[in-house]
């Protein structure tokens, strides 16, 4: 998104006209509050930074019992900061937080009719939606924003949700095993360059996306923006599912409630800028059922322009969303990063890694009638 959007402001920072992109198919998208002011946004910043420097964490396992309670084990560990290179542990205040938030949503029945909805309940979660937003109130409205478009959207999708997540599916689907997947998810997977590239050594998934050599306007023509939606909503899933699994199998206490994302920008051009619109109708769904799930991105083969862009975005960013982004070009010793972050063997080849599961993409711009006959070629 912050590629995408920092294309969309042009040359030298100016707002683009707004072009027509003709009609896409709708999706049914619950309302997501417009960004507070900039007076909102400085106190919920300040607010971040006060949580952030707390200096006494406790030793907690985040289990809840059937009355809504948080149990732990004793003691506390005295830290500079709750943030570590596998995971956080939690502060007293985020503990609290959590405990209030989910007593708050068993009150009002968050997940009612969402198969396996339960699992949204666990600890690692309910942080992830707390320290997306600067209230309770506010963190539980967005968990039930979530839920209603998991609940709303399930009927339509065709594709089964266990444990309240369409990560099995994906991984289903990525193994040939189970159900034969839709005609738009194979669709998606012969032509947009998204890819898992295993995980970190603490179990954190990596994930690889080719920006420059995407095609999200030909892929909203061809199979419609729900279809799109429903492709990123389970590859996000899977994401994470995988943080989860990290989480509930650490033996450190660690709360994992994210991962990598490497965002290749090779190919880069002011083609790439258009895409901006199309991205910004595909969040309105991720921003909602997914937040806080990056827990570090690198911006590999950075063009020479983007660090034009990057200077006029950077200084309306928040430090630690800043914090969280690393701007890598293509030398050798640029990739030394990468690789002492993740390990070779969740870098792609092409990128200085040791992971051959992932071909070097190339740009596949998408035919008008490809999807139709990507259908036909099904049925043969």
């Amino acid at each position: 998104l912050l590629v995408l959007a920092a294309l969309a402001l042009g040359r030298c920072g100016r707002k683009p006209r707004e072009r027509s992109m003709g009609k896409a198919t709708p999706a049914k998208v619950v309302a997501v509050a417009q960004p507070p002011d900039e007076a909102v946004a400085r106190e919920r910043r300040r607010d971040l930074d006060e949580e952030v420097q707390q200096t006494t964490v406790p030793e907690v396992l985040l289990a809840f019992g059937e009355d809504g309670t948080l149990t732990e084990t004793a003691g506390a560990l005295q830290m500079p900061k709750c943030v570590t290179p596998g995971g956080f542990i939690p502060t007293e205040l985020e503990l609290s937080k959590a405990e209030e938030l989910h007593r708050g949503l068993l009150a009002r029945g968050a997940v009612n009719d969402i198969r396996g909805g339960e699992r949204w309940y666990e600890g690692c979660e309910l942080l992830r939606f707390l320290r997306a937003r600067r209230s309770i109130a506010d963190s539980e409205q967005l968990f039930c924003a979530a839920m209603d478009i998991r609940r709303q959207l399930a009927p339509d999708w065709g594709v089964e949700a266990t444990d309240g997540s369409y990560g099995t599916a994906q991984t289903s689907f990525m193994r040939g095993s189970g159900s034969c997947p839709p005609a738009w998810w194979t669709f998606m997977t012969d032509y947009c360059p998204l890819k898992f590239c295993g995980t970190d050594r603490h179990g954190l998934p990596v994930a690889y996306a080719a920006v420059g050599k995407s095609d999200l306007q030909g892929y909203e023509r061809e199979i419609g923006l729900q279809n799109l939606q429903r492709f990123f909503v389970m590859h996000n899933d899977l994401f994470l599912d995988s943080a989860r699994a990290a989480s509930n199998s650490n033996k450190e206490n660690m709360v994992h409630h994210n991962g990598f994302l490497i965002v290749d920008l090779d190919g880069l051009s002011w083609r790439t800028r258009h895409e901006a619109q199309v991205f910004s109708r595909i969040i309105q769904v991720i921003q909602v059922l997914h937040p806080e799930r990056q827990k570090r991105c690198f911006l590999v083969r950075a063009p020479y322009i983007f660090s034009t862009v990057w200077r006029l975005i950077k200084p309306a960013l928040h430090p630690r969303t800043v914090e969280r982004i690393t701007i890598l070009d293509s030398s050798r010793l640029s990739m030394e990063e990468l690789l002492n972050e993740l390990g070779p063997a969740s870098v792609p080849n092409f990128l200085g890694g040791d992971n051959t599961t992932i071909e070097e993409p190339t740009l596949k711009l998408v035919p008008a009638g490809a999807f139709q006959k990507h259908k036909e070629n099904l049925k043969v």
